[in-house]
């Protein structure tokens, strides 16, 4: 599923350089790129109801992109979890799996590219030798709190590789944190289905073809 609806550019692209990532019709910046930065300072720059951003939050511009909210971050979790509809819907919802690779392939735990991580992780909790997480505000608002949805993926000893996604998890509005980025995308355009394009090229042969009888 995670591979038919992230273009093999993507893949291919991203592994080696921290960029956006596709994923449904969507690029994502790297969260990466945005730590350190509280909601208030976002919130500032970036529309809470549409979340359209214009204007720079320090030497960080945030123009043109789009602040996920919750229903944005919950779509494209569930693609790269393969849950079913509707899991991400209650807040703080950790769903979690073990024994599979979806949050693994999420991430780049090492930022070097050599990995096939979409995204750089913003955190490694050190005492543990392999635990990642890629943390990211949004604008959705949690009993009045900030929302930091994340995905981690961790080696629990004997319990094995665990993935965990958990989207609607509160923290403080004006607390910024190293390891914390934004959640922000860019909608693509959208092919025409090939159906869609026949019958439009149709319509303009036949449109052509009924001048060409008209003018005889």
């Amino acid at each position: 599923m995670l591979l038919k609806r992230i273009s093999i550019l993507t893949l291919l692209t991203f592994s080696c350089a921290a960029q956006a990532v596709v994923i449904d019709n969507r690029d994502w910046r790297q969260v990466s790129e945005t730590t350190n930065i509280t909601y208030d300072q976002m919130s500032q720059v970036c529309n809470l109801v549409t979340g359209a951003c214009n204007g720079a939050v320090g030497n960080v511009d945030m123009t043109d992109w789009i602040w996920a909210d919750d229903v944005a971050i919950a779509s494209m979790f569930e693609v790269i979890t393969g849950a079913p509809d509707g899991t991400f819907d209650a807040d703080a919802n950790n769903y979690t799996t073990r024994g599979e690779t979806w949050a693994d392939a999420f991430m780049d735990v090492d930022g070097a590219g050599t990995d096939a991580g979409l995204f750089d992780a913003t955190w490694r909790y050190t005492l543990r030798e392999f635990d990642y997480t890629v943390f990211g505000l949004t604008r959705h608002v949690v009993n009045g709190n900030a929302d930091r949805s994340y995905i981690r993926v961790a080696d629990d000893g004997g319990l094995g590789i665990t993935n965990s996604a958990v989207v609607g998890n509160p923290i403080p509005f004006n607390i910024a944190r190293v390891h914390t980025g934004h959640w922000l995308y860019k909608d693509l355009a959208v092919p025409a289905p090939p159906s869609v394009l026949t019958l439009l090229f149709g319509l303009t042969g036949l449109g052509a073809f009924r001048l060409k009888k008209h003018r005889k």
